[in-house]
């Protein structure tokens, strides 16, 4: 299934901040992590280079702040790791954005850390019930195949 993977289109829309709307990631699905955002910021238009930063609330009540560069190489992203993540690296693929640019579905190879991740995320502002029926009603164009779709936990 091909992905989203038109550089200058990412670029366009990627910057911001998302929350997580869904996922597959059996870590994130028990309890330990809560109120997960993302927010990317553009550092490179050409090639694109975006500064990431993913936050939550850890199990303790405290806030937990991870940080990644992610950068178009010859065909796709790389997602790199920085600080204690430094060793931590992969390919995502952007599957899909929706036609107002307010949820994007994420896909996140194999790494060190566990296995292929889906995420959905969608602006800050939006609402976790639009996000999840603007990906149900999208049939595919945001990437997710009936069964991926169907697997997804989403955040209420």
């Amino acid at each position: 299934m091909p992905g989203l993977e038109i550089p200058a289109r990412i670029a366009e829309v990627l910057p911001g901040t998302w929350r997580l709307c869904a996922t597959d990631y059996a870590r994130w699905l028990q309890g330990e992590r809560r109120e997960a955002t993302f927010e990317w910021e553009l550092v490179s238009a050409d090639p694109v280079v975006l500064d990431g930063r993913g936050t939550h609330i850890g199990e303790d009540g405290k806030r937990v702040d991870a940080r990644a560069t992610l950068a178009w190489r010859e065909d796709r992203f790389v997602w790199r790791g920085r600080g204690v993540l430094a060793l931590v690296r992969g390919t995502v693929e952007v599957t899909g954005v929706s036609a107002g640019g307010d949820v994007a579905v994420l896909r996140f190879d194999r790494t060190l850390l566990g296995p292929e991740v889906l995420l959905v995320l969608a602006r800050a502002d939006a609402e976790v019930g639009r996000a999840r029926s603007e990906v149900a009603l999208a049939d595919g164009c945001l990437g997710l195949e009936p069964e991926e779709f169907a697997r997804l936990a989403w955040f209420d």
